[in-house]
C-alpha cells in the first residue's frame, strides 16, 4: 500500500480520473470494520481506486459508531473506543463516501460490507448509496473452478494469488479484494462490465455465461498458457493448504 497516494479522514474526494463507471476496468474496492456484532456498527471504512486493474489511490477513515466495542471485534481489527473518540460520525463520513461512490462500480468481498452500509444508512436515516456493487467472492467462484464451492474467503484467495496482506484492516482488505477482481479480469479476459452483469444473474445462469465466454475466446480470450502453468504450479504448492482450510469458516468482518 506504500506506493498508493493515501487520504485519511479527508473531507475532500480523491481525484476524479475522468472515467465513467466500469470503463477501462476501473472500479473502487471497499471494506468496512465493525465495533460489535451489530452489523451497522461501522468503525472503519476504506476505499481503494483501481484504474486499468491497478490500485492508484486510497481513502480511509475511522468512524465513531456511537456504540460500545466488543472484545472479539477489537481483537480482530485493533480498533477500540479510544481510537475513534475524536473520529467523525457515520453520518459525517457518509457525506464524503456517497459523493465518491455515486455511479461507480464498487467491489467488496462477500455481501457483508454492502449490507453493513445499507443498514447503517437506514439506522441513521441517510439515503442509500447509488453505486453498482460487485461481489469479488462470487467473481472468484465463477472465475476459478477450484473455488466454486469452498476456499473463496479473502485469506485463501490472497494466498492463492501470492498477495500478502493484514486481514481485518479495512485498507488492506479493500486492496486485496480489488486485486482479486483485477486478477479475475486479467486472467479470464472477461471485462469488468460483464462480471458486473453476472453478479446480478442467477448462479446457474452466470456459470453458463462465464463458461461460454471462456470457451468462445473472441471478445473474451481463453486463459493464457502462462496463466494455466502458473495455476498448475500454485495448485501443487497450495493444495494441501486449501484442503485444511475447507473446514474452517472465515470471519466476515
Amino acid at each position: 500500500m506504500s506506493s498508493l497516494r493515501s487520504k485519511s479522514e479527508s473531507p475532500e474526494c480523491p481525484a476524479d480520473y475522468g472515467r465513467p463507471q466500469g470503463e477501462n476496468n476501473s472500479f473502487i474496492a471497499l471494506d468496512v470494520e465493525t465495533a460489535n456484532s451489530n452489523i451497522s456498527s461501522v468503525c472503519q471504512i476504506a476505499l481503494v481506486w483501481f484504474v486499468v486493474g491497478k490500485p492508484v489511490e486510497v481513502w480511509h477513515s475511522l468512524v465513531n459508531p456511537g456504540e460500545p466495542f466488543a472484545a472479539l471485534n477489537v481483537s480482530l481489527h485493533g480498533i477500540d473506543a479510544v481510537a475513534v473518540q475524536n473520529s467523525p460520525t457515520f453520518a459525517d463520513v457518509m457525506r464524503t463516501v456517497a459523493a465518491m461512490l455515486a455511479g461507480k462500480v464498487v467491489a467488496s468481498h462477500m455481501p457483508f460490507d454492502r449490507i453493513a452500509l445499507e443498514r447503517a444508512c437506514s439506522q441513521h436515516c441517510i439515503p442509500q448509496l447509488t453505486c453498482f456493487w460487485i461481489d469479488t467472492a462470487r467473481v472468484a467462484r465463477l472465475a476459478w473452478p477450484r473455488f466454486a464451492k469452498r476456499g473463496y474467503g479473502l485469506r485463501s484467495l490472497a494466498l492463492w494469488h501470492g498477495i500478502d496482506f493484514r486481514h481485518h484492516d479495512a485498507v488492506e482488505d479493500a486492496s486485496t479484494a480489488g486485486r482479486i477482481l483485477a486478477h479475475a479480469v486479467a486472467e479470464t479476459g472477461i471485462s469488468l462490465e460483464r462480471w458486473l452483469s453476472y453478479s446480478t444473474s442467477s448462479k446457474s445462469r452466470s456459470r453458463k455465461r462465464v463458461d461460454k465466454d471462456l470457451a468462445r475466446g473472441t471478445r473474451n480470450s481463453r486463459l493464457s498458457s502462462r496463466y494455466a502453468a502458473a495455476a498448475a504450479d500454485r495448485s501443487l504448492q497450495l493444495g494441501r493448504v486449501f484442503e485444511s482450510e475447507a473446514s474452517t469458516c472465515e470471519t466476515l468482518s
